[in-house]
């Protein structure tokens, strides 16, 4: 079969974007009889064939499984991927700022780390600079194609890769990790969401700041970074004058290739690399531990599945 079902994400899924440990990380099962499937490759070439078994060898069985899906038409594939999209979108906002906590901090870190984020939120000082950078995003992205939008992540995941050496065990888990963080990013670019980006914004600035702080220690800082850096410090601590003098100055010093697009300064140089540090939380967020967390009883109060993941049980034929 071509097509498979993921109990844990709610979704149709294309035997084609999965791989085999897939399967069970996602739960992947027949969209007929949710019987566990997995995946096979026939020859491995471009034009090899991509499809989904059950375990259960019985022609019979197979073939009736086949002709009931022929019966889901493309309209209820789109409806029922999207429903679930929605469902995850809704649950992940709703745990965003925890999720964002747990993600970046120890215990011990924790109440340190909100206490000077919030700080960055309320400061009046850097008012005009936090409105300054939520109207540049939702101009730059709101009406960006999302393929576009991916591309920004991805140089997120191409500097941990080089870093680390790996992101994710497998592509599809990749692309789920950034459509989920893209979803999310969208949403917050609303003019309802603002409480959610300014939180998004104020970890993001203090991420930059001890990104900059680690890369002191362990090769040393060039001479940008150390403006930088000394900027984000200062406007912590300054006035609304002297926090708008600092970024002037910034954007008074012009920085080129390779650290920089030509004819960039060093203010677009700082917002473009807190932007950075947006998109990467919530690359970074542990979606899949999420969703497996409520997806079993345990999950939920009443003993049930939640209403995310409560339509990814149901018969969909």
């Amino acid at each position: 079969m071509r097509l498979g079902y993921s109990l844990l994400l709610g979704e149709f899924i294309n035997a084609e974007i999965v791989s085999y440990v897939d399967c069970k990380a996602f739960q992947i099962v027949c969209p007929s009889c949710k019987e566990p499937v997995f995946k096979v490759l026939r020859d491995a070439n471009p034009s090899a064939i991509h499809y989904l078994s059950h375990y259960e060898k019985n022609r019979a069985y197979e073939a009736d499984c086949e002709w009931r899906m022929s019966g889901i038409s493309k309209e209820e594939i789109e409806t029922t991927n999207n429903n679930s999209r929605g469902q995850r979108l809704k649950y992940f906002l709703g745990v965003l700022k925890d999720a964002v906590l747990n993600a970046c901090y120890g215990s011990n870190e924790r109440k340190k780390a909100e206490k000077i984020a919030s700080k960055i939120r309320l400061s009046n000082a850097l008012k005009k600079y936090r409105n300054f950078v939520v109207l540049e995003n939702r101009k730059a992205f709101a009406s960006m194609p999302e393929g576009e939008i991916a591309k920004y992540f991805d140089g997120y995941i191409d500097d941990i890769i080089e870093i680390s050496g790996s992101f994710t065990p497998t592509a599809f888990s990749l692309a789920t990790q950034k459509k989920i963080a893209q979803d999310i990013w969208l949403h917050l670019l609303s003019t309802n969401a603002e409480e959610n980006f300014m939180f998004l914004l104020s970890h993001a600035y203090l991420t930059l700041i001890h990104r900059l702080e680690l890369a002191n220690k362990e090769r040393g800082v060039l001479k940008y970074e150390q403006v930088i850096y000394t900027a984000l410090c200062r406007m912590l601590e300054t006035n609304t004058n002297e926090c708008d003098r600092i970024l002037r100055g910034l954007a008074s010093e012009p920085i080129g290739p390779p650290y920089a697009v030509e004819g960039s300064n060093l203010f677009r140089k700082l917002t473009s690399e807190i932007e950075h540090e947006k998109l990467g939380l919530l690359l970074q967020l542990p979606y899949f531990e999420k969703i497996k967390s409520i997806s079993t009883p345990q999950g939920s109060p009443d003993g049930g599945l939640p209403p995310i993941l409560a339509t990814s049980r149901r018969d969909v034929i």
